[in-house]
């Protein structure tokens, strides 16, 4: 038979021995219970449209825009909140006057720093600046979409800097359905000519490779100047020759495009002017390549398929 051997705790030592099963349990719920990393601190790159990587190792909480058509995609995902300087250009939406204004669309780092950004997003016009500004620790990303899918990627380079990548993703869905909507029924032959004027004095127009070009493609039409490439200068004499069906303009400061396309000229013959088919459209909408430009395309299948009113 064995013995039962008992074995006491000297109460010192009991407590001792306590205190130390204490500390342990408090140090491996401290582990336990270890935050995770903020979001805030997230590591994010980006390749922009002028061939930068840019890392960004924060959610940007103070945006400067350069361009008011990144404004307006900035505002249609919600971060208008976040905007610390717009160009004096910016009037859309509404609330983005309410916006400290940098200044033109030329503005200077200088007037831009002082707004202390933690990122600056830019077109292709504010080259100038973005070098300069590159040479500081403020993070700059350039956009400049020239088709409907430079603008989607836009969008969704613009929400993932951002931190917000589901309302880039739904925005983007959102167009995506507008557009099959408003192309379903458009003819895939004999198709509408079209001559889309950008200046007058001298005439400007949009050729292949430009956002308007490719909108005007998608909306069904076809462009008379596709042959040629990018914002270029346009005879007034080969608009006659090519005869469109379908002249956009788009309003002008202070003058009446509309009135002056006809009384050019020679453009009395040309078949869009003699039908009455000359549209002025919304110059915001016709600049500028953002969110809006599923509008610009179902006002321009209004316009080259009126009977298909949409």
């Amino acid at each position: 038979m064995i013995a039962k051997k008992t074995f006491m705790i000297h109460p010192l030592r009991k407590g001792a021995l306590m205190a130390m099963i204490l500390v342990m349990a408090m140090m491996l719920a401290a582990c336990g219970n270890k935050p995770e990393p903020t979001a805030n601190t997230r590591q994010v790159t980006i390749q922009d449209d002028s061939g930068t990587t840019v890392v960004l190792t924060s959610i940007p909480q103070r945006i400067v825009s350069l361009s008011p058509s990144l404004t307006e995609t900035i505002f249609a995902l919600g971060l208008g909140d976040r905007v610390v300087g717009v160009t004096s250009w910016d009037d859309f939406p509404p609330e983005v006057k309410q916006k400290p204004v940098i200044g033109d669309l030329k503005a200077g780092p200088e007037a831009i720093l002082a707004q202390n950004p933690d990122l600056v997003v830019a077109s292709g016009l504010n080259m100038q600046t973005v070098e300069a500004l590159r040479q500081t620790k403020v993070p700059v990303l350039v956009f400049d979409p020239q088709s409907m899918e430079d603008i989607f990627r836009t969008i969704n380079g613009i929400a993932q800097a951002a931190g917000v990548e589901q309302r880039g993703q739904e925005l983007v869905s959102a167009m995506q359905a507008r557009l099959k909507e408003l192309t379903a029924s458009l003819p895939a032959a004999d198709r509408v000519t079209v001559f889309i004027e950008v200046g007058w004095d001298p005439l400007f127009t949009t050729g292949n490779g430009t956002f308007l070009h490719d909108l005007t493609t998608i909306a069904g039409g076809v462009n008379i100047a596709g042959d040629v490439s990018g914002w270029v200068k346009y005879s007034p004499e080969e608009v006659i020759a090519k005869d469109p069906a379908v002249i956009i303009t788009a309003a002008g400061h202070g003058t009446d495009p509309l009135k002056e396309i006809k009384t050019r000229p020679g453009w009395d013959k040309i078949k869009a002017v003699a039908e009455g088919r000359v549209m002025e459209l919304d110059a915001n909408l016709v600049y500028r390549p953002g969110p809006r430009s599923v509008q610009l395309v179902e006002e321009l299948v209004r316009s080259f398929y009126p009977a298909g009113n949409r």
